[in-house]
């Protein structure tokens, strides 16, 4: 029986071979194989989000589920560019890192989130018409003599 120490393989085909030294009335002899990893399986959900029309955009979120702690995967969130709303919903979408590691991984995106810019609500013009503005021109009025 031989026994193999692999600290950590990445995912993918690795050869092995063992030798064998004749000893004690054993012959030499030797064996090659093959180690399959395989993709651990893993996914990224970008969460939706809004905004109104001409302010800053939120700070992008999500989830990363499947990935080993060990291999510390995390996600920079970023949306397709523009601003209208007409032209809206804008989609967000994760780039994941260190790339040294990713390979190891079968990553699906479990949703296509959006961002969804809103209109800006239009504000009453109070200060134009409001009830200051009519006190101020009744007290401007002349006062008919008596």
């Amino acid at each position: 029986m031989a026994v193999f120490i692999i600290p950590k393989p990445t995912a993918g085909n690795h050869a092995l071979a063992a030798n064998y030294a004749a000893q004690m009335g054993f012959l030499a002899s030797s064996a090659t194989g093959t180690l399959v990893v395989n993709q651990l399986a893993a996914s990224v959900t970008p969460n939706s989000a809004s905004k109104v029309y001409g302010a800053p955009d939120p700070v992008f979120s999500g989830v990363l589920t499947g990935f080993l702690p060990a291999d510390g995967v995390t996600a920079t969130y970023a949306r397709t560019p523009g601003e209208t709303v007409a032209a809206s919903p804008y989609t967000i979408s994760a780039t994941l890192a260190p790339a040294a590691v990713l390979s190891n991984y079968a990553v699906s995106t479990t949703q296509h989130p959006s961002l969804s810019p809103k209109p800006r609500s239009r504000l009453p013009r109070a200060t134009r018409r409001g009830p200051s503005a009519l006190l101020t021109r009744r007290l401007r009025r002349p006062t008919p003599d008596l």
